[in-house]
């Protein structure tokens, strides 16, 4: 459990700002401010995969890795959520 944890925190984060995304976009706020839960999402898991690959080696640069990239594969069921046309 403790390899994946850094993983699944990060599916935990993809998941709170997707709900974030689906709710100001049930709001009808408009389209930038429902883009930026993607662009902190974009921006968090960019730096935790550059911080994890350049300043920690080791585990504990494996599990910064971790952490962005499940952000990064979190950010891919966001896009059709902010493209899409019809309301959630």
């Amino acid at each position: 459990m403790l390899f994946w944890s850094p993983f699944l925190l990060g599916i935990l984060a993809g998941v709170i700002f997707i709900i974030l995304s689906i709710y100001l976009r049930k709001k009808s706020f408009p389209k930038l401010v429902t883009v930026i839960p993607t662009l902190v999402l974009l921006a968090g898991g960019i730096i935790m995969i550059s911080v994890g690959y350049i300043y920690f080696y080791g585990f504990e640069g494996f599990a910064y890795f971790q952490f962005g990239v499940a952000n990064l594969l979190c950010l891919l069921l966001l896009f059709p959520i902010i493209t899409n046309k019809t309301s959630y």
